[in-house]
């Protein structure tokens, strides 16, 4: 196998025939060859190493109206020769295909099928295949019979090679190598569906937006935006969903489930993107920057959030107070003010909260997790809101200043008892003799003289 196995060329000719109402299409051809290497081993093990070789081309063709037919002299230069053989070769008419289109416009030609008579055929559906071996196995979804089990989990299947592939999922085996990139995979499908973002071909195309897509899944999964279809249904709730994936993570709501672990502080989740943004706080990586202050986020939804505040947009009402917030989360805690609703408890010494931040804050006074940490000094918080106003220690910063006096402050809090010295508002309240103070914890320390302490 050549080392240069990924060589896009493009070829610059015309062809037209006028008079026979043909019309030149550029078309890009996607040669894919399965090399298996084996590899010494003793007599009971045969260890095998897969390696996918791709070879794309794109060239122009004569479309009649009927039938994609390819140039010969265009052909001829990616054709393999007589020593190398193709597993598959994949032709793709530039323009895409909606679900409504003939499919003829993107046709898969196997190359050890192509020319084989269809000479088996099923009794019972009148199908017809090239092989025995593939009517015996089509027969099998007219019986339910399913032959081959796996040892481990005990699931069976109709095809040994769909057995091979779940095998991977305990094995965790990706036999399948990109030779562009080197991403691995546990099935040959998935890396020929793979070598797409490198081609960059997206065959399937929405005819109601003209989003285009490299599977025809996921053109289909996005219909579902435009028909509102939500066929996948909770058994627990009935809460519908339009992917299967979207309902499995949902069912962990209702189980606890939380399979997803950070291997550096153990906190478990319940969607393996959650776990993903939350590595960020260990590596300090925020890819999301801000646009007009450059200010940078971890989460995409927060850098949404976070434009809200140069554009000036509260797109969330409160129905009772007409109150408007830029964040949904801020108008649902909100609403807990005129309910005085606490959902949220803790399942360790039942304390309720009506944020769930304040929950998942409060969780960690238990667990005594701390993933937040200066990088000065090293000390250890667990909400991110008290690093940020304990850097202000190192920096000096003080932001917030009385209009009064014009001191200044390093927190809100601090600010916020410091202007009761000029309005003299004492809101804290002694309930055993009434007195009044200015501060909790001059109130707390009263307290101590009544209890004898």
């Amino acid at each position: 196998m050549d080392e240069k196995k990924y060589e896009p060329v493009t070829k610059k000719e015309t062809y037209t025939d006028f008079e026979h109402g043909d019309c030149v299409v550029q078309t890009t051809t996607l040669h894919i060859k399965s090399e298996t290497k084996e590899e010494p081993s003793d007599n009971t093990t045969n260890n095998e190493g897969v390696k996918e070789e791709v070879i794309i081309k794109t060239d122009e063709v004569v479309d009649n109206g009927e039938q994609m037919v390819h140039q010969q002299q265009s052909l001829n230069a990616v054709e393999p020769t007589s020593s190398v053989k193709y597993d598959m070769s994949i032709y793709f008419k530039h323009g895409h295909t909606t679900q409504t289109e003939s499919i003829d416009e993107y046709s898969t030609h196997n190359a050890e099928t192509i020319g084989k008579h269809k000479r088996y055929k099923c009794e019972l559906c009148n199908k017809s295949f090239s092989q025995s071996g593939a009517l015996t196995t089509h027969r099998r979804t007219h019986t339910g019979e399913r032959p081959y089990s796996c040892d481990v989990c005990k699931k069976r299947f109709t095809q040994k090679v769909t057995l091979e592939n779940h095998c991977r999922i305990h094995t965790g085996e990706k036999p399948y190598v990109c030779n562009i990139c080197n991403n691995r995979f546990s099935k040959k499908t998935n890396l020929k569906y793979h070598y797409r973002i490198h081609s960059g071909l997206k065959p399937y195309q929405c005819d109601v937006c003209n989003k285009t897509f490299s599977l025809r899944d996921r053109l289909k999964e996005h219909y579902r935006i435009h028909t509102g279809e939500k066929p996948y249904v909770c058994d627990v709730c009935n809460k519908g969903f339009s992917q299967c994936g979207n309902l499995a993570t949902h069912k962990r709501t209702h189980t606890g489930e939380k399979p997803y672990s950070c291997d550096v502080c153990s906190m478990n989740f319940a969607e393996s993107a959650t776990l993903k943004t939350h590595y960020r706080i260990h590596t300090g990586e925020r890819p999301y920057s801000c646009n007009v202050c450059q200010k940078t986020f971890s989460k995409k939804g927060n850098l949404t959030n976070h434009h809200r505040v140069h554009t000036g947009e509260k797109p969330y009402e409160c129905v009772l107070c007409n109150k408007r917030f830029s964040e949904s989360a801020n108008l649902k805690n909100h609403l807990r003010l005129h309910t005085r609703e606490k959902a949220y408890s803790c399942y360790v010494c039942n304390n309720r909260y009506a944020d769930k931040l304040q929950l998942k804050n409060h969780y960690r006074c238990h667990t005594d997790v701390k993933p937040y940490m200066c990088v000065v000094c090293n000390k250890k918080f667990s909400e991110s809101v008290n690093l940020k106003k304990h850097y202000r220690i190192h920096t000096g910063e003080k932001p917030y200043e009385c209009p009064v006096c014009n001191k200044k402050f390093t927190q809100s809090g601090h600010l916020e008892t410091h202007r009761r010295t000029h309005t003299g508002e004492k809101p804290f309240t002694c309930s055993i003799c009434n007195k009044r103070f200015s501060q909790k914890v001059t109130l707390k320390r009263h307290g101590r003289l009544h209890a004898g302490l």
